[in-house]
C-alpha cells in the first residue's frame, strides 16, 4: 500500500511539472529576433586629402519595434576624425519573413599618412522581454596614402584665355549667321516684290509649313504667321491690327467678301487655339487649314490679275469723240 509520504511526493512532482508547463506557455510568442551587427570601411585605402566611410549595420528578423536599440556611441579612432554622421532604417521582405536593418554611417577625415584604426563598436539593445544585450564589432584598419593632386592655380590663366577665345568665336559665328539670315530675308522679300502677293505667300506657305512634321503645333503658328503676313502686305493697316478679331474688322471694312472673311476667321481662330490655349494639334485639321489658306491666296491672285487686265483694257480703249 502507498504511504502518505509517497502520495505527497507524487503530488509535489505533478505540481512542479504543471508550473513548468505554465511558465513555458506564458513566454512571448516571438523571441527569435537575433540581432546581428557588422562594421566595415568602404574604401580599401584613402588619400590624406579625401574621406573614408565607416558603415555600421544592425539587422534582425521581425518588425522594427521588436528590438529597441540604444543610441550608438561613436567608436574610438586612431588617426581619424569624425566630420559627419548619418543613420537610416530599412524594412525588407525575405521569403516569408521581415528583415529590419538599421544603418549608421560615419564620414572620417584622415589626419596623417600611415595606418588608421577604428576600435570596436559597441551596440546595446533590448529584446521584447526587456532583457538588455550587447554586441561588439571587430577592430578595423585602413591605410592612409599620399594626397591626390588637386586643381592647379596656374591653370586659371589658360582657362580664362580659352573662355575668352570661345566667346569671341561664338560672337563671330553669331554675326555671320545673322548676316546670312538678313541676306536670305532680303532675297525672299525681293522675290516677293517681283510677283503678286498671293503667289509670293503661296510659295512661302509651301516652304515654311510642313504638314508631315513632328512639331505640328509649331506648324499651326507658322501657318497663322503666313496668313497675317499676307494681310499686312495687301492691306493699308500697318501694325494696328494684330488679334484675329481686329483682322476680321479690317477685312469687313476693306470690303472682303463674307466667305473670305469666314475662311480667314476659321484659319486664325484654329491656330490661336493651338498656339495660345493648348488645344491638341490635329494633322487632318492642319491639312484642311493649309488648303484653305492656299486657295485664299490663289483666289486673291486671280482677282488681282483680273483687276489689272480690266484696268489695262480701259486705258487702251479709244476715247469717244
Amino acid at each position: 500500500m502507498l504511504c502518505s509520504r509517497d502520495i505527497f511526493k507524487g503530488l509535489m512532482s505533478l505540481l512542479v511539472a504543471f508550473s513548468s508547463v505554465s511558465m513555458l506557455l506564458a513566454q512571448p510568442a516571438i523571441n527569435n529576433s537575433e540581432v546581428k551587427v557588422s562594421a566595415r570601411i568602404l574604401e580599401e585605402s584613402v588619400p590624406l586629402n579625401r574621406q573614408a566611410h565607416l558603415v555600421v549595420q544592425a539587422q534582425w528578423s521581425g518588425q522594427p519595434d521588436q528590438i529597441t536599440l540604444q543610441p550608438l556611441e561613436p567608436p574610438a579612432l586612431t588617426n581619424f576624425k569624425i566630420i559627419s554622421t548619418a543613420s537610416a532604417n530599412r524594412v525588407q521582405a525575405q521569403g516569408d519573413q521581415l528583415i529590419t536593418v538599421r544603418r549608421y554611417e560615419f564620414v572620417l577625415q584622415p589626419q596623417t599618412i600611415g595606418m588608421a584604426y577604428v576600435d570596436e563598436v559597441l551596440l546595446h539593445y533590448q529584446d521584447e522581454t526587456g532583457q538588455t544585450h550587447s554586441l561588439q564589432t571587430p577592430r578595423l584598419q585602413i591605410k592612409i596614402v599620399d594626397p591626390v593632386a588637386g586643381p592647379r592655380k596656374n591653370l586659371i590663366g589658360p582657362i580664362a584665355f580659352g573662355g575668352a577665345l570661345l566667346l569671341l568665336l561664338a560672337a563671330g559665328l553669331v554675326l555671320v549667321w545673322n548676316q546670312r539670315t538678313v541676306r536670305r530675308v532680303q532675297e525672299a522679300q525681293a522675290r516677293q516684290k517681283s510677283q503678286p502677293p498671293g503667289e509670293a505667300f503661296a510659295a512661302r506657305l509651301r516652304s515654311e509649313v510642313a504638314l508631315q512634321a513632328d512639331d505640328l503645333a509649331l506648324q499651326y503658328g507658322r501657318l497663322a504667321d503666313v496668313v497675317r503676313g499676307y494681310l499686312h502686305e495687301v492691306l493699308p493697316v500697318g501694325k494696328s491690327a494684330g488679334t484675329t478679331q481686329e483682322w476680321l474688322s479690317v477685312l469687313e471694312g476693306e470690303g472682303f467678301a463674307l466667305d473670305e472673311r469666314t475662311l480667314v476667321q476659321e484659319i486664325l481662330q484654329a491656330c490661336d487655339l493651338v498656339k495660345f490655349s493648348g488645344a491638341p494639334a490635329d494633322p487632318n485639321q492642319l491639312a484642311r487649314l493649309y488648303t484653305l489658306a492656299e486657295s485664299f491666296f490663289k483666289r486673291r491672285s486671280m482677282e488681282a490679275a483680273e483687276g489689272s487686265e480690266s484696268r489695262n483694257s480701259k486705258s487702251q480703249a479709244p476715247n469717244p469723240k
